[in-house]
């Protein structure tokens, strides 16, 4: 990446509306969530379903919005979803991250 690089993603209207709604239902799972610059680390309860869903999502997020880097990671006690962008875009995480946590 340059480095001027916006934010940009490719889903508008209800689809960015239903796209955000199933975000916020997977993240009211989390156990923890930590947010440094550029990245954000959550962790979630082992269940099949819930890691099934995060992967579709995740997938999602890759045809829409390639700027946006997961890694997931199973153990036996726990997932961890980490999501990296680029360190200038942390604006825009913590905005992308208010979106999916509001109530």
């Amino acid at each position: 990446m340059t480095g001027k690089e916006t934010l940009g993603c490719s889903l508008s209207g209800s689809e960015l509306i239903e796209r955000v709604t199933e975000w916020r239902h997977v993240a009211s799972h989390a156990l923890s969530r930590r947010v440094e610059k550029g990245r954000i680390v959550s962790t979630y309860p082992v269940d099949r379903r819930l890691l099934q869903q995060l992967r579709k999502l995740i997938a999602a997020e890759a045809r829409c919005c390639d700027f946006m880097q997961f890694k997931v990671a199973e153990s036996p006690d726990q997932i961890e979803v980490e999501l990296r962008v680029p360190d200038d875009m942390s604006e825009e995480l913590a905005v992308m991250l208010g979106l999916v946590t509001a109530t």
